[in-house]
């Protein structure tokens, strides 16, 4: 990652958890490596708050967020100080009517 930061061979890093917002992922590292780059480094939100449990025949049994949850990632976000929050599947977000005017 140092390389390609180095040598600007990526424009931004989205560190993620890959399928779950919790525990939220660390960007600090990123931070660091890419510090007078000209990399940025953003927060990833996903859609999903985490995983309950899955089952072959029902399927995956997932949380979904509260205005709560989303606020606590844009604060943590905001005081590591990265250069943008990504949202992962922004329709699970977008699509809640209790959550889409957070993101105005």
């Amino acid at each position: 990652m140092k390389q390609c930061a180095t040598e600007r061979l990526v424009d931004g890093i989205i560190p993620s958890n890959h399928v779950t917002a919790d525990p939220v992922p660390p960007v600090e590292h990123y931070q660091h490596i890419c510090k007078g780059t000209g990399v940025k480094v953003y927060g990833c939100i996903d859609g999903w708050r985490w995983i309950l449990g899955h089952h072959a025949k029902t399927g995956v049994l997932r949380m979904a967020h509260s205005p709560e949850s989303i606020n606590r990632y844009i604060d943590h976000y905001t005081r590591l100080g990265v250069d943008g929050i990504f949202v992962y599947q922004g329709d699970q977000v977008t699509g809640n009517p209790y959550l889409f005017n957070l993101f105005r």
